[in-house]
């Protein structure tokens, strides 16, 4: 402060007596900051640690006796009016440091991350080439509710392109067949994916009631089940198609019939009434081959016993007459070989008379080949050679 002013330059507060000393008596700094602890060296103004502003014991004291601040009096006409001392305040300051270059390995390292991100982006917009392979070929294919095409008709495959990766439900359809659904993930390290799908034939349950129970059912030669003490059984999951069903139980005939599978269906069987009626056909076929027996129609008779034995292939009424109709079939073939040799006999005895020798030979021989034990054939051969050679033969 220099002698001679009444108020102080920095912060307008009126200068006592005791504050006009010389600037060069003021007692040094603190030697520690009061904010954070740290060692100041003398002369400093500020922390260089914290930067917090620093007071010296004189300014404490100036602090302390310095009287109150008088407020301004009002101005009178013609006089300015004083002005207000400012404040003062403490300002912290900072040190620009120069900058550092960044180092090479952390820009190689960021250009990498760049690389690999590019080549993601990539790799999952490419997505996946989805090949489908269906069974029946010519199927509907959707993807996420989407129809996407049909697989081909011959072979059954379908590709998708670009299918994106992750999760999606894949339907397929085809008239007669139920609808082939299936959650399908496209893999995230493949650019390419086969699937197989294989539809299945609708299936519905075939109800049957018998008469009696507990008869045994088979679907297609395969044992399915058999109906319990009421006659009730229902053979489930039977596919679209036509089926051989059998129905058999001891001491009836068996049913067997072939049923085209279309919907459910509840099907009777009466067993009972089946083998009344059966029993009434083998006695018709029967009395119908022993008549064709007396007439000697034993090939007729052969085959009314022939239809009995399907209906009942034990029977032994059957049996027995098959073998009569046998003997009877001999017997009349013998009949017709002997008529047959009488007929050649008479046809060389007619050549041996005409003295066709060679002719009546040949005869005689066709007879032996025949029948070589037949002695009629054998005699009237060699009296046809004796008289031949006798005569000269011709």
């Amino acid at each position: 402060m220099r002698e001679g002013k009444l108020f102080c330059g920095l912060c307008g507060v009126k200068v006592t007596e005791a504050a006009a000393e010389p600037i060069a008596t003021k007692e040094p700094r603190a030697a520690v900051c009061l904010t954070c602890g740290s060692p100041i060296s003398a002369g400093r103004r500020f922390c260089g640690t914290c930067g917090a502003a620093l007071a010296t014991a004189t300014d404490a004291a100036a602090a302390s006796a310095a009287p109150p601040r008088p407020s301004p009096a009002p101005s009178r006409a013609g006089m300015p009016a004083p002005q207000r001392a400012i404040p003062r305040v403490a300002v912290r300051t900072y040190t620009a440091y120069p900058s550092k270059p960044i180092p090479k390995k952390i820009l190689m390292g960021a250009g990498s991350g760049v690389v690999l991100l590019l080549l993601l982006g990539f790799w999952l917009s490419r997505g996946v080439d989805l090949t489908i392979v269906t069974d029946p070929p010519g199927s509907e294919v959707a993807v996420d509710g989407q129809a996407v095409g049909v697989s081909d008709a011959q072979f059954g495959g379908i590709t998708i392109p670009h299918l994106g990766r992750g999760a999606h439900r894949i339907e397929i359809a085809h008239q007669g067949f139920q609808l082939w659904s299936q959650r399908v993930s496209a893999s995230w390290f493949r650019l390419s994916q086969k699937l197989n799908a294989k539809l299945e034939l609708p299936t519905f349950p075939i109800a049957f009631t018998t008469n009696p129970g507990g008869v045994s059912f088979q679907v297609d030669g395969k044992d399915a089940g058999a109906s319990d003490t009421s006659g009730n059984l229902t053979i489930q999951n039977v596919t679209v198609g036509n089926h051989v069903f059998t129905a058999s139980h001891q001491g009836y005939p068996r049913w067997s019939a072939t049923i085209e599978v279309t919907s459910p269906g509840n099907f009777r069987i009466d067993l009972a009434a089946l083998a009344a009626r059966q029993a009434q056909a083998i006695a018709g076929h029967l009395q119908n081959a022993q008549q064709f027996i007396q007439q000697q129609q034993f090939q007729s008779a052969m085959g009314e016993c022939q239809a009995v034995l399907d209906l009942d292939p034990a029977n032994q009424d059957a049996l027995n007459l098959k073998n009569q109709i046998q003997q009877g079939l001999s017997a009349q073939a013998a009949a017709a070989a002997a008529q047959q040799v009488d007929a050649e006999l008479s046809r060389a005895q007619a050549l041996y008379q005409q003295q066709q020798f060679s002719a009546a030979i040949e005869q005689c021989d066709a007879v032996l080949k025949a029948d070589p034990q037949n002695q009629q054939a054998a005699k009237l051969r060699a009296q046809i050679q004796q008289t031949a050679s006798i005569l000269g033969g011709h």
